[in-house]
């Protein structure tokens, strides 16, 4: 089968879609299919793979290209395909159905993103009042389009039900490299000598408004008593990083709180191993791809309750869920944190819990629904 997806960004961006997308392709050329990935970018960039196609963009300040319009070879490209799989409803995603407008190609999408959270932290200069009903017209475009929507998780139809969208699609969770999370050595993690001897709370993911980094570092600094001879250790960057680094500053506490930076991902697996627990405030995951990699690396979670994780984390068996209480949520942070038996029942238990997380059993379910629409 000939595939294409289609996406706003893609290496050398970091983001969860170009992580899902770069899984995808590489299982389905394995169990060999023909996959390409169409993006904006820098067409000279050399990404490591082969059938990545990259239309010219403008070049932001985080590392995302901006980009209207695909080339002439992405147009003969996709109308070769057999099956397109778009992964973005305001950019890409409407290029790509207007270019195959007229032709055979079935489309396919997968909804990522709670887009309503994200309209409230990234436009918010558009009034309220206006988000929900501009935003149920533009979808409720795009969707039309589309021969089979993708959900990751029930957060997305929660979502849609809230902006009166009646959305047919089907469930299927995203999917992670089981075996090689497993694999990571902490005696290869760059801060090993460092946290030598160390407990170590880590966070891994964006430093942006979204993923709520803030509160996770409240809850530690100000229970700080609570937390002895440990360290929080942030990997990954954003724009919330220097507000980060300035509350530790402020509090002179640099020896305890580390900012790693981002991190490649062949380092993941390392960075889990040093981990004692993993956490994650966010509150507008779909399905939260680090917080599966830390159950796969047998890694407690403690996060607060929200869409999408409390479909990853089992309350009480595989980690700890909370509400948006900074109290509760640093009270079991440091009770994980204190008891090690309780972290070896919880490791035990996430293992065996995120065998269903293989990225093969998402892969398998999205040949069903391709072969389903070429029917």
């Amino acid at each position: 089968m000939r595939i294409a997806f289609v996406a706003d960004s893609y290496k050398p961006y970091i983001s969860g879609v170009t992580h899902c997308i770069t899984l995808w392709k590489r299982v389905l050329e394995q169990w060999g299919h023909e996959v390409y990935v169409v993006s904006f970018g820098d067409p000279s960039y050399n990404p490591d793979e082969d059938h990545v196609v990259y239309s010219p963009g403008i070049a932001l300040p985080n590392g995302f290209y901006l980009g209207t319009r695909f080339s002439s070879r992405v147009q003969s490209l996709l109308e070769r395909m057999d099956v397109v799989h778009l992964n973005h409803p305001f950019l890409t995603g409407p290029l790509a159905a207007r270019m195959l407008s007229g032709t055979q190609v079935p489309l396919v999408f997968t909804n990522h993103t709670r887009y309503d959270l994200y309209f409230r932290y990234y436009l918010p200069f558009i009034p309220e009042r206006l988000q929900k009903p501009l935003l149920r017209k533009t979808l409720a475009s795009f969707y039309k389009q589309m021969q089979r929507v993708i959900f990751p998780s029930r957060s997305v139809q929660e979502m849609l039900a809230c902006l009166a969208l009646d959305v047919q699609g089907v469930i299927i969770p995203n999917g992670i490299e089981v075996e090689r999370l497993r694999q990571g050595q902490k005696e290869r993690c760059p801060l090993y000598a460092q946290l030598l001897g160390k407990k170590v709370i880590l966070s891994l993911g964006r430093l942006t408004a979204e993923k709520n980094p803030r509160f996770v570092l409240q809850a530690f600094l100000n229970h700080l008593d609570s937390f002895p001879n440990t360290c929080l250790v942030f990997a990954g960057d954003g724009k919330e990083r220097e507000r980060l680094e300035h509350m530790v500053t402020v509090r002179n506490v640099q020896d305890r709180v580390i900012f790693a930076g981002n991190v490649p991902y062949d380092q993941v697996p390392d960075y889990l191993a040093i981990a004692d627990v993993f956490v994650t405030a966010s509150l507008s995951e779909v399905h939260p791809l680090t917080v599966m990699e830390a159950q796969a690396a047998g890694v407690p979670v403690v996060a607060v309750q929200a869409p999408g994780v409390d479909e990853i984390v089992a309350d009480g068996r595989t980690g700890f869920l909370t509400p948006l209480d900074e109290q509760l949520f640093a009270g079991k942070l440091a009770s994980l944190c204190r008891d090690e038996d309780l972290r070896t029942q919880f490791s035990r238990q996430t293992l065996a819990h995120s065998e269903s997380f293989r990225v093969e059993h998402t892969v398998r379910r999205m040949l069903e629904e391709y072969e389903r629409v070429l029917r």
